[in-house]
């Protein structure tokens, strides 16, 4: 139900700015509801529906090649010339949708003992450790690793990443 009910406020969100049959200071709350019974139909989670199944087989064949698409754009956000910017909460995977979905709380105790994790973990068999993560995705532990192997490379390379390297970086045309 509360998966449910992020998606409901998304939907709400995106009718109101479409601002078609919707909106912030017209609301069409008929309209609205029916999109809102539409949602509860189409994630009832119950042997008949045929959309939820389908999906769910859909999102099993591609999630490893999702977790693979965030760990590339992760990599290129922090070797790239600048600052990275890693929002608050996406240390890990994170499949919220836009607000109010993407301001719920941020679990740092559960961060914190991944962080610990990794440190303690990265001085032994890294491959293995590797392996690990990569067998459950899902927890957002990989990114993490990747993201404090990569600050840690940076940190230790911080000529590569200085303004006057950067000043010297061709362009490319697109």
């Amino acid at each position: 139900p509360a998966f449910i009910d992020r998606v409901k406020e998304y939907v709400i969100k995106a009718i109101r700015e479409a601002k078609v049959n919707s909106g912030w200071l017209r609301p069409n709350s008929a309209y609205e509801e029916a999109f809102l019974k539409f949602v509860d139909n189409l994630l009832k989670d119950e042997k008949d529906n045929e959309f939820l199944e389908s999906f769910r087989q859909f999102q099993h064949k591609i999630k490893h090649y999702g977790v693979f698409n965030s760990l590339s754009k992760t990599l290129l956000k922090i070797t790239s010339p600048g600052l990275p910017d890693i929002y608050q909460g996406t240390e890990l995977l994170d499949l919220s949708l836009v607000d109010p979905d993407n301001r719920r709380p941020v679990d740092y105790e559960k961060r914190k003992a991944f962080l610990a994790e990794i440190k303690r973990k990265v001085e032994g068999d890294i491959l293995c450790f590797i392996s690990e993560m990569m067998d459950s995705p899902e927890d957002g532990k990989i990114k993490m690793f990747l993201i404090y192997q990569a600050l840690k490379a940076r940190g230790e390379h911080l000529e590569i990443f200085q303004r006057e390297i950067i000043k010297k970086y061709r362009f490319l045309a697109v």
